[in-house]
């Protein structure tokens, strides 16, 4: 499921030694900067089970379930585009790269909130929150056998004006026929967009719901996933991740009570 790069992000501390060309590792070759031009596309079906949903929903379907994971990308040699697992939905253009760093425009939904009919019983009165839609900038480093991203984005849709500040390391083991990737991330949500998906306002307190205003917050969270290929079509995936969340989300009355999110998904892909 890849949960980490939909949150997002570790910042990185300076001085990183980077190699002075790029592998051919799947951190690159899945990579719009150097992966194969042109389409790819993969389809799934697998199963997942989360420890606990950030929103307080009516039903455990967002704890566990079968899922179909689509990923859908397209590499040009400045243009790429995005819809899957990896990234939701991400457009971007490439303005400048060398063989061991790049920097792209990037445009997509980053933030999103739930519809009151799906939450508990108490939230009815709640507003639905749209899908945001940013716009702003990612710096990526490669490595022999690892990258970071940095990312800032802000909303241009007027949603709710707040940024998002992200970075995230992925490091890659090559085990005989498995591919296994560790991750770490961070990333750093503007008051104004903690706000506008954990407020609750004045119109929507209720007896059981009070008012809350939330600061901005931060979430971490840490991944370890392994791929093995079934044949030339079909691989076979697993994730294990955990997220960190901040008190600023936590306490509010429509999120979850747990501080920490564990996560764990399980699919066979076929690429097209």
């Amino acid at each position: 499921m890849k949960h980490l790069n939909k949150i997002s992000t570790l910042i990185a501390a300076g001085g990183l030694c980077v190699a002075a060309a790029v592998p051919a590792s799947e951190l690159t070759t899945d990579n719009p900067h150097f992966g194969e031009k042109g389409w790819d596309v993969s389809l799934g079906v697998g199963v997942f089970s989360a420890s606990d949903a950030i929103y307080q929903f009516e039903d455990d379907d967002y704890e566990e379930g079968v899922y179909l994971p689509l990923d859908v990308t397209w590499y040009g040699e400045k243009f790429h585009f995005a819809l899957g697992e990896d990234e939701g939905l991400l457009f971007g253009y490439t303005l400048a790269k060398t063989s061991r760093w790049a920097l792209d425009a990037i445009a997509g939904p980053r933030g999103g909130g739930p519809d009151s009919d799906d939450l508990k019983d108490e939230f009815d009165d709640i507003d639905e929150r749209d899908i945001d839609f940013q716009a702003g900038l990612r710096y990526t480093i490669y490595g022999k056998d690892d990258l970071i991203k940095l990312e800032l984005t802000r909303d241009i849709a007027d949603v709710h004006d707040g940024y998002l500040a992200t970075g995230s390391y992925q490091k890659e083991w090559q085990l005989k026929n498995w591919v296994l990737t560790g991750g770490a991330a961070l990333a750093y949500v503007s008051e104004d967009m903690t706000g506008y998906y954990f407020d609750i306002s004045e119109s929507e307190q209720t007896p059981q719901v009070p008012v809350y205003s939330a600061g901005a917050s931060t979430i971490v969270a840490a991944s370890l996933s392994a791929e093995y290929p079934i044949n030339e079509d079909w691989v076979f995936e697993t994730e294990l991740a955990h997220f960190w969340l901040d008190d600023e989300i936590t306490d509010s009355p429509i999120s979850t009570d747990d501080d920490s999110i564990s996560a764990i998904s399980t699919a066979v892909i076929y690429h097209f």
